[in-house]
């Protein structure tokens, strides 16, 4: 058992400064941020994106929910499980949205018409390919 208040307050000062640089070490560490996720995502799965818009194009679709897994068939299932939420097609454009909070999507948008997204709700979109774009939207 430990005598004296000093030694008592050094031991405790001591782990509580040991867990603190571990905790800066272990956050402090190279994380991806999601734009670099969404990048390797298209470099791995590109045809997957790729089947993915021929779906939508073929199907005619709009709108398809990609959280809610039930009833998904491929490739959406795909995208699915890559943590892709939603998917919804507008004026020649097709957005695969990666996350989206409080009015903020990022994604992944497939442009059939060869033109950059652009617009007031678009406050960053990156170049992957002559179709394919990284957009953010706010």
């Amino acid at each position: 058992m430990i005598k004296s208040k000093k030694a008592l307050l050094f031991l405790i000062s001591f782990v509580v400064i040991g867990v603190a640089l571990i905790a800066a070490i272990y956050y402090s560490s190279d994380r991806r941020t999601l734009d670099e996720i969404i990048m390797e995502d298209f470099s791995t799965y590109r045809a997957e994106f790729e089947e993915t818009v021929n779906y939508v194009l073929e199907n005619d679709l709009r709108e398809i929910d990609l959280a809610n897994k039930n009833n998904l068939k491929e490739p959406l299932k795909t995208l699915s499980n890559l943590h892709y939420l939603s998917l919804h097609k507008d004026d020649g454009f097709i957005f695969i949205s990666r996350y989206s909070s409080f009015g903020f999507e990022v994604g992944i948008v497939y442009s059939s018409t060869n033109k950059e997204p652009e617009g007031p709700y678009f406050s960053d979109v990156k170049v992957l390919d002559e179709n394919w774009f990284l957009f953010k939207s706010k």
